[in-house]
């Protein structure tokens, strides 16, 4: 699935979720379940009443914002943040969250639209089938904010168009769980993720190593990124500034003059993870420095890609991948 994406505004994190598919027609539901490829988790249901309950369950929707974001508050211009997102990585039932409902909108005893309106959590992002007839009902519904997007269901191939508008979707989830979910101040400020050469540097990690799902580090932009068989990547991002100034604290130290060169000179930078890392002193800073480049030249910004990062401290036998989830 991921070929097909290409991010245009990079959220706070992103993996796959579960899309449900609500349409009394078996043969419909046969047919999108044939098409839609493996690595897209689908559950259909015949039966709305039976969606709704599903959905309804508190235990599918994820507070981010309160789990891994601790604020201090006190400084209010300028509030410190402990981002922790990547902790996610760690829970087994993350792609248990259901993103994209598809609702057909003709149904016994209840319409799509009703359906729809019946989702307590109003993250999930809803698009509706429907016919000729109910096709002005899909506009009023669209322009009352009752679903997201509708699709005329008689329309040539339409589980091709169906697919790109579950992925769209998708994306557009991801994208409202970060800009309205976190603090505005925090995304609002890491003008770097609307940086077009970042995008596009962003975009051409997640083909290269099959990236299925990422989050945020720090407020630099740097991201924790894994395949589906939970094969991390980082890619870390750094202020020239925040290069440059670690010259004359590592001088103080018997370090190799190549690490002060490469600092003076952001050809390299060090990274640290756990509180382990940062306490090792300059001497042995070696092992955690990484050739970086620049965004673009215009930016102040440097990047790093650390793939398969053996050197921090992972538990990967804690990570669930995909691939694993899907196989269960």
């Amino acid at each position: 699935m991921n070929n097909a994406i290409n991010f245009q505004k990079i959220p706070a994190l992103f993996r796959p979720t579960e899309i449900i598919v609500v349409d009394d027609d078996s043969s419909f539901l046969e047919g999108f379940l044939f098409f839609i490829p493996d690595d897209i988790k689908c559950r259909t249901f015949q039966h709305p009443q039976l969606a709704i309950d599903y959905l309804n369950n508190p235990l599918l929707t994820s507070k981010h914002e309160e789990q891994y974001l601790t604020i201090n508050e006190e400084q209010e211009e300028y509030p410190t943040i402990d981002i922790n997102i990547y902790k996610e990585i760690y829970n087994k039932n993350r792609f248990n969250e259901v993103s994209v409902l598809v609702a057909d909108y003709s149904m016994p005893r209840l319409t799509g639209i009703e359906l729809c309106n019946s989702i307590e959590n109003k993250r999930i992002k809803k698009l509706l089938l429907t016919g000729e007839a109910s096709n002005e009902l899909a506009v009023q519904a669209f322009n009352n904010n009752e679903i997201d997007k509708f699709l005329l269901k008689k329309a040539k191939n339409i589980y091709g168009p169906l697919l790109k508008y579950i992925i769209d979707l998708q994306i557009l989830y991801h994208e409202d769980l970060s800009y309205k979910s976190f603090p505005s101040f925090l995304m609002s400020g890491l003008d770097i993720l609307k940086d077009d050469r970042y995008i596009h540097i962003f975009n051409n990690i997640i083909k290269k190593f099959e990236i299925v799902e990422f989050y945020i580090l720090d407020e630099n932009g740097s991201y924790i990124m894994l395949n589906d068989e939970g094969v991390i990547t980082l890619f870390i991002v750094r202020k020239k500034s925040d290069i440059v100034e670690q010259v004359d604290f590592v001088k103080t130290f018997d370090v190799s003059q190549n690490i002060i060169d490469d600092l003076e000179q952001c050809k390299r930078f060090p990274f640290f993870f756990s509180e382990d890392d940062f306490s090792v002193s300059p001497e042995n800073w070696e092992k955690y420095m990484h050739k970086c480049n620049k965004i673009n030249d215009n930016s102040e910004y440097y990047y790093a890609i650390i793939n398969n990062p053996s050197i921090y401290k992972f538990d990967e036998k804690e990570i669930t991948s995909y691939k694993k989830h899907l196989d269960i």
